[in-house]
């Protein structure tokens, strides 16, 4: 009987835990890039909200966020680190962060 109640709870256990939030829902964007995103998405002529993605990564600690439009010709145009200022970085720096860069999450730039 004991042996049993062990065998269907061990199967049983997966429904009972919860599960780790770290997956691409978990992620939000910050208000102060939401009042970014907004400003941005007001002045453009297209409908960006079908192109437009933020891309939350962690380097070294520290989350980056990297709001992106695919019609755009500059990258890292709106990367800012999570206090939402932009890194002063050099051109190692920035090789540095694309080879150990941690990606956590692509989410719409665009609130439904």
């Amino acid at each position: 009987m004991m042996k049993r109640f062990l065998i269907i709870a061990v199967l049983l256990t997966p429904f009972f835990v919860s599960c780790d939030k770290d997956d691409e829902s978990s992620e939000e964007i910050p208000a102060w890039l939401q009042v970014e995103i907004d400003e941005v998405m007001i002045i453009s002529s297209v409908n960006s909200c079908e192109v437009c993605t933020v891309t939350i990564s962690e380097y070294n600690g520290v989350k980056y966020y990297d709001f992106y439009c695919g019609h755009w010709s500059c990258r890292y145009c709106y990367f800012f680190d999570q206090n939402g200022n932009r890194p002063e970085w050099e051109t190692g720096d920035w090789n540095a962060y694309e080879a150990g860069k941690k990606q956590l999450a692509v989410v719409p730039a665009c609130r439904e």
